[in-house]
């Protein structure tokens, strides 16, 4: 393990990847622990180990005061054969950027997720972050332009340390709501697979997840414009405005909707108060990110008023089976709703 001497204090990696994976590792940490990792085989297998462990404890516990405690368990196995080496300062969760929804990871190419998105440049190294939210998770995120995201459940954007000159590119696996700080010169772009989405400053939903078959995003504030990058088309959005596009067919549609409803998955709780049957379905589709078939004829008529905490989605159907005459039936991500015959 290669060890570095600055202003006669001993840096040791296994501190800047601890301060990395907390959250409070500098521009130039992060380069260094970037080199660190670039020099050798082994190294990168020492920060998959510490990663790892770090996952461990992210997934074991529940609330902050047990979190630090699985922290300095972490933290005395990954010192343990080192207790004589200079230790930096005291260890400690940077909460408004690592809440138990995220965890942000450093791309650092072969070897840590199998995938290059660390680019060298003679200037610079440029450097990509990536925001995960685990299953059941989601939570609140300030970009580096000071745009904000909330980002669902199982979902995952990668964006840079710092935005280039020209744009503002952000990939997403997922789901995530935008709030983009208006920036004329530097255009926000989403990429989520076969679709692009381009605005200047304002609030929108887009949907991309893997399990699913289509692609959508709804604009609730501003305008954006969408790009299918297999057809060419584009699309300009108002607000209100879903647009749907379908993965195989490569077929896309625009629709007006409730655009509020797409993105009550970022609210504590969901309170329906006599609202149409059609509605909770865009909500209970963020919420528990699946698809959920129901016949339009049927959910536009029907009104329900419950509230969501924290059941699962099969108690939340049942419970609507009790109220509404209707029978579903669920498999993995897909849901179908369908009226039950007098």
């Amino acid at each position: 393990m290669m060890e570095k001497e600055t202003n006669n204090n001993i840096v040791d990696p296994h501190d800047l990847i601890i301060c990395y994976l907390d959250g409070v590792a500098s521009l130039e940490e992060k380069k260094e622990l970037l080199q660190w990792l670039q020099s050798s085989d082994e190294n990168k297998n020492d920060f998959i180990e510490i990663r790892d462990l770090w996952l461990a404890c992210d997934s074991a516990v529940g609330h902050h005061v047990e979190m630090d405690i699985a922290l300095e368990r972490l933290r005395s196995r990954v010192f343990s054969a080192e207790q004589n080496r200079v230790s930096r300062k005291r260890f400690r969760i940077s909460w408004q950027h690592v809440a138990a929804a995220f965890l942000v990871l450093l791309s650092i190419g072969y070897g840590i997720y199998g995938q290059r998105t660390v680019v060298e440049t003679v200037r610079e190294i440029v450097i990509q972050n990536q925001l995960i939210t685990a299953k059941g998770s989601k939570g609140q995120f300030i970009l580096p332009d000071g745009s904000i995201v909330w980002l669902n459940s199982g979902s995952k954007l990668i964006y840079p340390e710092q935005f280039e000159e020209g744009c503002r590119l952000v990939t997403l696996e997922g789901e995530a709501y935008f709030q983009v700080t208006e920036d004329k010169s530097r255009p926000f772009i989403v990429q989520a697979k076969d679709v692009e989405i381009e605005v200047l400053g304002t609030s929108f939903n887009i949907s991309n997840h893997a399990a699913l078959n289509t692609v959508e995003t709804v604009l609730i504030t501003g305008s954006i414009e969408a790009n299918i990058n297999a057809t060419g088309e584009t699309f300009l959005l108002k607000p209100n405005e879903l647009l749907t596009y379908e993965k195989e067919t490569g077929e896309a549609i625009t629709e007006i909707t409730s655009a509020q409803y797409h993105i009550d998955w970022i609210k504590d709780r969901l309170i329906f108060d006599n609202d149409r049957l059609s509605d909770i379905i865009t909500s209970l589709e963020g919420w528990y990110a699946v698809r959920i078939d129901c016949p339009k004829y049927f959910s536009e008529k029907q009104r329900l008023s419950f509230t969501v905490r924290g059941e699962n989605l099969e108690e939340i159907l049942l419970a609507m089976s009790l109220i509404i005459p209707i029978k579903y039936t669920i498999n993995e991500n897909q849901v179908k709703i369908d009226p039950l015959k007098n």
